[in-house]
């Protein structure tokens, strides 16, 4: 007598007397937990795996935390009595039914299908004619999924992909192509694009060629994912400009002048001092509003320094000495920089520089820290990977880069005195 194995609950077949290829699949459903990713809160992600065939899909993120300790991996479920414990068991079999269900309808309808098909579909992207707004809206949610993964984005990297969308909408209405379909954003479609965005919008070429690479690894997602049928015929035919624009700093001299100068009102001087602050020590905006004395702060060798990794990225770690003109504008409001929105403080950056004369340059919150660079390579003589480890730059080469013309100028007065 043959033994009939009985399936577990998120294991789902149907039986059918059917031919080998017209058999059902077997779907195995699959929660996991995250654990090498434990928050301060001692929870991690619990991820959702489709497998079809014992062929699985990329695993996603359902979006729930819970501690390992209350965790029943046997029975995939949380574990106690408590009301988040029944919350989260609740959210579980409702996602459970909705792949189940998902299972069943593709079964039903006798088409070809795999894990990663019903992972789109639960997604809510399975579409073949889903239009170019509507693939590169699937890519987004898609971006947003991957929260406690190891792919896992910062929120201000997907703003700029949900900034590209908006690039993408204002294009389409300006040639009244709203429904344009994904696939059919070619080669041809992708020029008008660059073109618009370059005379209508004045974007600079790089950042439309970088518009062009984010809709491209949009449609190539939705092409894997089953969003759209085919990939379209699209060859980015523009490439960045590698021509190297100039650097703008402050020279010491206009430094001193930026400090030295009467402000007609306090609110310019705090202006002028954040600024101030960022040129001794190369922190970027971000790193200057998020700056914590507690945290950032340390004593080494009875020295006051500036601890800490850059916001961006995942680059390594600096301790720079806290220079007397930063430690001066730090003790002036006891260590509690002002807090300012970046749009505004660039605008009141100007409003400053026209008061100091400066007037032929442009300026922002990163000249600071490409003025921190420059007086660091020719004023400090610091050397080339010092000047790469402050500003937080992977490798010398990032550095070496963006600042060949003063290296030039430091190479020269290294060697001057050899004659």
């Amino acid at each position: 007598m043959t033994k009939v194995r009985k399936l577990p609950e998120s294991e789902v077949v149907v039986h059918h007397f059917l031919p080998d290829h017209l058999a059902p699949k077997r779907m195995r459903i699959l929660f996991w937990l995250r654990k090498n990713k434990i928050n301060r809160k001692g929870t991690c992600a619990l991820m959702l795996r489709v497998t079809v065939e014992g062929v699985r899909a990329p695993d996603i993120s359902t979006r729930l935390r819970i501690s390992p300790n209350k965790w029943d991996s046997g029975k995939q479920k949380a574990k106690g009595t408590g009301q988040a414990v029944q919350t989260i068991n609740q959210q579980l079999t409702e996602i459970r039914n909705r792949i189940n269900n998902i299972y069943l309808t593709l079964e039903k309808e006798r088409k070809p299908y795999t894990a990663q098909m019903i992972i789109a579909i639960y997604k809510g992207g399975y579409r073949t004619d889903a239009t170019l707004v509507e693939a590169y809206e699937q890519y987004i949610k898609h971006l947003y999924s991957l929260h406690g993964t190891d792919k896992e984005l910062k929120e201000k990297t997907i703003k700029h992909y949900e900034h590209c969308l908006m690039n993408v909408e204002k294009f389409l209405a300006y040639k009244n192509k709203k429904h344009l379909l994904a696939q059919e954003f070619n080669t041809q479609v992708a020029n008008q694009f660059f073109n618009y965005c370059n005379t209508v919008l004045k974007h600079s070429n790089n950042h439309t060629v970088r518009l062009l690479n984010k809709i491209n690894r949009a449609l190539k997602y939705c092409h894997n994912e089953g969003v759209i049928k085919r990939m379209p015929s699209l060859v980015i035919e523009h490439k960045k400009s590698r021509r190297k624009q100039p650097i703008v700093y402050l020279t010491k001299q206009e430094l001193d002048q930026w400090q030295r100068a009467e402000m007609p009102h306090e609110s310019l001087d705090v202006y002028r001092d954040i600024f101030t602050l960022q040129c001794y020590t190369s922190m970027a905006y971000a790193d200057v509003m998020s700056f914590d004395p507690e945290k950032h702060i340390v004593i080494r060798d009875g020295r006051e320094c500036i601890k800490r990794e850059r916001k961006k990225g995942h680059h390594r770690g600096y301790t720079l000495i806290l220079l007397q003109a930063a430690k001066d504008i730090l003790e002036k409001y006891d260590y509690q920089i002002p807090h300012r929105k970046n749009s505004y403080y660039n605008e009141m950056l100007k409003i400053v520089a026209a008061i100091v004369g400066i007037k032929d340059k442009n300026i922002t919150t990163h000249v600071a820290r490409k003025t921190f660079a420059v007086m660091a390579l020719n004023t400090w003589g610091l050397s080339l990977s010092t000047v790469a480890a402050c500003m937080g730059h992977s490798s010398t080469t990032t550095t070496e880069k963006y600042y060949v013309d003063v290296l030039d100028e430091k190479v020269y007065r290294d060697m001057a005195h050899l004659e």
